[in-house]
């Protein structure tokens, strides 16, 4: 559920960067670790911002779109790609940037799996619905995340792990 009660002109993201947010909670989590590093046919990078602002506005009510946005990679323009993993990686650094930490945070991750790169994590403790391993990790001040603002699930901080090793050099 979007938290509708946010006032977005208050948000340190601009609306095509919410919607990769959006994108990342509704079903792009699930493909990006699958994504090529890089794909020759690739759609501008003012492309990839519209769909994304497109995403932003209309995916709620668009299923399609939703599915469309979980293909692996979507396409445009008779299979141009709308992002590769290095695309998406320099977005989501860029978003991640615009939110350093103010403070050491704890975050968790309720999952046998950790995977190089971007990963969902929740600033809750309490979940219990997982039986597998949960992961504690102390995000230091200034570290980059994305806060998804309700724009995902609720709690929810998308961040790079590979990061951490920045901090602990």
């Amino acid at each position: 559920m979007r938290a509708k009660y946010i006032n977005e002109s208050n948000l340190p993201y601009e609306k095509w960067e919410l919607g990769v947010i959006k994108a990342w909670g509704d079903l792009l989590y699930l493909v990006y670790h699958n994504l090529d590093d890089h794909i020759n046919k690739i759609v501008s990078f003012e492309e990839t911002q519209n769909e994304f602002l497109n995403y932003f506005y209309n995916a709620d009510e668009d299923e399609e779109l939703r599915d469309w946005m979980a293909n692996n990679p979507p396409t445009l323009n008779h299979g141009y790609a709308l992002f590769d993993k290095l695309r998406l990686n320099k977005i989501l650094n860029n978003i991640a940037n615009k939110t350093l930490l103010k403070k050491d945070l704890i975050v968790y991750r309720f999952s046998n799996n950790y995977y190089k790169g971007w990963n969902s994590f929740t600033t809750n403790s309490t979940i219990t619905s997982y039986k597998g391993k949960r992961g504690v990790f102390r995000l230091p001040k200034g570290f980059p995340v994305i806060f998804t603002y309700g724009y995902a699930d609720h709690n929810e901080i998308i961040l790079n792990l590979d990061n951490l090793k920045k901090y602990n050099e």
